[in-house]
């Protein structure tokens, strides 16, 4: 796509800017389009061996069959193996098994899957010690296993893909911190800065099961670095997530323009998690996060924030969220022994259940440091049919007549979608959504 905006300066001269955006489809070498049944032989289909990889002018195609699926058994580490290879797109590929990880990759970039179903990966859990899985009793625990984990790898779009059942399961919280499979699991730092970060994951389900729950459903390498996780340029958005033991979404470290949208969020202990923002900015916006709880049904936080002393410097933007929980809306957690947060929430509808001590607060920031604010939320805490809040305020919700218990349930009664009056003042460009009336903000999945 290429365009051409004028924009009137204030001499109402035009101004002209000519930019691209990436294409909704990679360009295709019709030389190097595969079907699975004439390249797959059984175990690990490995593109590194086989020497299959395109350019940037025509990238390779790998199409599935009902017929074909990729199986890995132990001790085939993958079950599908990249390599270094780039510019590869898959479509309608079934994969089954991998020791470790479903599908690899190391120090790739232009990597497209899309329409894959993803099942039984991850090393077997032979040996239970106080609820954590062991493949084997002198090993490590068993942690990190991915259905997909492209290491140190960028320019990545993951759509329309089913991710489920891995064989090993995550321990909850009574045995320390969750250890154990995510379906993916963000390593974007390619050594080469042009393909660092660029990570699209949209249009997926990714669940697990009550008893048999991930770590993180979707999970960040090196949380601490500015290079961490997602890095750079990333969007996560229209996935249906749920049953972890840990997060749903954890985006934490570089955050620089990571964006967090329309997501569906259940069963987890946190819903996302932006802990630390070490670059920034990062955008959490149209979410229904709700009906979390781990496997034991505790749970922390919708939206976990913090570590701002530790050497973070970026803002984490919330606009918009739909968050119905039991314990807390937006939290402030430790890292690194720093809880503080630097924060910008406006227009978000936080409705908490339970009070009790440190639970069901829709605000909890300990440090109330000034340079959060807080805009234009509702906030209601059912059983003190009021707001709970620790922190400060920095704008109250606009129609304080609505912030009531019977309009709450009605919001909750409404799913994944609810709406509110508007006020204008608190209008975000590019992020509040209007009903078709043009009467009311819409709050939550924007569908």
């Amino acid at each position: 796509l290429q365009l051409t905006i004028d924009l009137p300066d204030k001499q109402q001269n035009q101004f002209k800017k000519i930019f691209t955006t990436k294409a909704d489809t990679p360009p295709i070498n019709p030389d190097k389009v595969y079907h699975l049944s004439d390249i797959y032989q059984g175990g690990t289909l490995d593109l590194e061996a086989l020497g299959i990889e395109g350019d940037k002018n025509g990238w390779v195609k790998i199409v599935g069959d009902p017929d074909t699926i990729i199986r890995a058994d132990d001790p085939e580490k993958h079950a599908i193996n990249i390599g270094d290879n780039s510019y590869i797109y898959f479509e309608n590929i079934t994969v089954r098994g991998g020791r470790t990880h479903s599908i690899y990759a190391n120090k790739a970039h232009h990597i497209w899957i899309n329409q894959c179903d993803i099942a039984n990966w991850g090393r077997a859990p032979n040996v239970m010690k106080n609820g954590v899985a062991f493949e084997l009793e002198d090993a490590a625990p068993i942690n990190y296993d991915s259905a997909i984990y492209l290491r140190q790898s960028g320019v990545i779009t993951i759509e329309n893909c089913t991710i489920h059942d891995p064989r090993p399961m995550a321990n909850d919280w009574r045995s320390g911190h969750p250890k154990g499979p995510n379906a993916f699991f963000a390593h974007a730092n390619h050594p080469d800065p042009q393909y660092k970060g660029q990570v699209i994951i949209r249009n997926n389900t990714f669940t697990g099961k009550p008893e048999h729950r991930f770590n993180d459903v979707i999970e960040g390498r090196k949380n601490a670095s500015a290079l961490g996780g997602f890095v750079r340029d990333s969007a996560i958005y229209d996935n249906t997530l749920a049953y972890s033991n840990d997060d749903g979404i954890e985006i934490d470290g570089g955050q620089y323009n990571v964006l967090v949208y329309n997501n569906d969020i259940s069963h987890t202990y946190t819903g996302v998690s932006a802990i630390p923002t070490r670059v920034g900015p990062s955008f959490v916006f149209n979410n229904y996060i709700h009906d979390l709880g781990d496997t034991t049904g505790k749970q922390w936080a919708a939206i976990k924030l913090g570590g701002l002393l530790t050497g973070a410097f970026g803002k984490s933007y919330l606009f918009h969220n739909l968050i119905a929980v039991n314990r807390n809306g937006f939290t402030a957690s430790r890292f690194q022994q720093d809880s503080t947060l630097l924060t910008h929430a406006q227009n978000n509808v936080v409705i908490t259940k339970h009070d009790n001590n440190a639970v069901g607060y829709n605000l909890l920031d300990q440090e109330d440091f000034d340079g959060s604010t807080f805009v234009n939320n509702y906030l209601i805490n059912l059983k003190r049919a009021e707001p709970k809040v620790m922190g400060s305020i920095t704008i109250p919700y606009a129609f304080a007549e609505l912030v009531n218990v019977e309009k709450a349930r009605q919001i909750l009664s409404n799913g994944q979608q609810t709406r509110l009056p508007v006020a204008p003042a608190f209008h975000i460009n590019n992020f509040s959504q209007l009903t078709a009336d043009g009467e009311d903000f819409i709050y939550g999945i924007v569908q």
